[in-house]
């Protein structure tokens, strides 16, 4: 068993009912190695009091509060501060199993990886029914250079990850939500030697209140947290040289969030039919200006459509949305945010 230490980053925001179950699954750990690094983000609920319980039984466990700026920047603050040699970040409503990080461990020592990643259970509660969704598995080792196809399908996320240090590659370019996606694929890219662990398992727990639901995919005024990540993304991939390279794959990764996004506006209530058409027309038109030929993507046609990661969101209920507003693209991605704000602007006014 690998004796290096792990900082485990939590970050929390107003979540005194879930964070303790997070904690405690880290504290469950096979690997003792370990040191917590909870980060209160100014939370106006019990989340701090709950942290605190911690620290008084558990040496390994410090706190950081601070003002409410944002899950990147409690990212940031855990990271300044944590002494490991491997970085793990979890979410305050999301737990892990108990062998996650000696699993990570193993997998990445088998090759040296620059990035371990595990096996991800999302729970869902649809009404009064609970399921789970299992995602794939990944390689146990590859190099992302060699295996290019595996880029669309990765996780975006910094959880269900564990990372050397120097392998943490975290920028704040100021948005909203999805900071994730603004560099993780290019991440992927730049740190390209990556191991997998089926035997660690992140779990992600169903939460109301979550940046992801008010800021991406109920709040359809912040489409730009959607479009300027991706624009980040491809900025990146285009200044380092990756373009030419992973054009395929880059491809898939814009029609995976594109259609995804446009899977939440048909079932988004707060506008009507003609909104709903104009906004998805405007979303395909800024794939079409990126990538012109993207309906050819050899990702989207074998696998998205068919369902091995539509399952996840979205293909065939957005397939026939496609066909029917396919249109002209506009000049470029900043006025399809315009557009996307007049849309909207004119039926709230009306």
């Amino acid at each position: 068993m690998s004796k290096q230490l792990v900082s485990i980053i939590i970050p929390a925001y107003n979540r005194e009912k879930q964070v303790k179950d997070a904690i405690v699954s880290v504290l469950n750990q096979e690997h003792r190695e370990i040191e917590i690094i909870l980060v209160d983000d100014g939370s106006n609920d019990n989340t701090l009091k709950v942290m605190e319980q911690y620290t008084c039984n558990c040496s390994n466990v410090n706190i950081i509060s601070q003002k409410n700026q944002g899950a990147l920047k409690a990212r940031l603050a855990g990271l300044n501060v944590a002494q490991g040699d491997f970085i793990v970040f979890l979410d305050s409503d999301d737990t892990i199993n108990s062998r996650f990080i000696s699993g990570l461990l193993e997998a990445q020592a088998k090759n040296d990886a620059d990035i371990a990643v595990a096996r991800i259970h999302q729970h869902f509660k649809i009404g009064p029914f609970k399921t789970m969704l299992i995602y794939r598995k990944y390689p146990k080792h590859f190099d992302m250079h060699d295996r290019k196809d595996v880029l669309p399908f990765m996780w975006v996320g910094n959880c269900a990850k564990l990372f050397k240090r120097d392998a943490v590659n975290m920028v704040d370019y100021g948005f909203v939500a999805n900071e994730d996606l603004a560099i993780n694929y290019f991440n992927y890219v730049k740190y390209h030697n990556i191991a997998a662990s089926n035997h660690s398992i992140y779990h992600i727990r169903p939460s109301s209140n979550s940046l992801a639901q008010n800021y991406i995919r109920q709040n359809l005024t912040y489409i730009q947290n959607t479009i300027l990540p991706l624009e980040n993304e491809l900025k990146l991939f285009k200044e380092n040289g990756y373009y030419k390279m992973f054009y395929d794959e880059i491809e898939a990764i814009f029609i995976h969030n594109i259609l995804e996004r446009i899977d939440n506006i048909k079932t988004n209530n707060t506008v009507n039919h003609v909104q709903k058409k104009d906004l998805i027309t405007l979303l395909i038109e800024y794939l079409n200006f990126h990538f012109p030929n993207w309906l050819n993507n050899k990702y989207y046609k074998s696998n998205f459509i068919n369902g091995s990661i539509s399952e996840i969101y979205f293909a065939l209920s957005t397939k026939k949305q496609v066909k029917e507003y396919y249109s002209i693209l506009r000049n470029d991605a900043e006025e399809t945010i315009k557009a996307f704000s007049r849309v909207l602007q004119k039926e709230n006014k009306g």
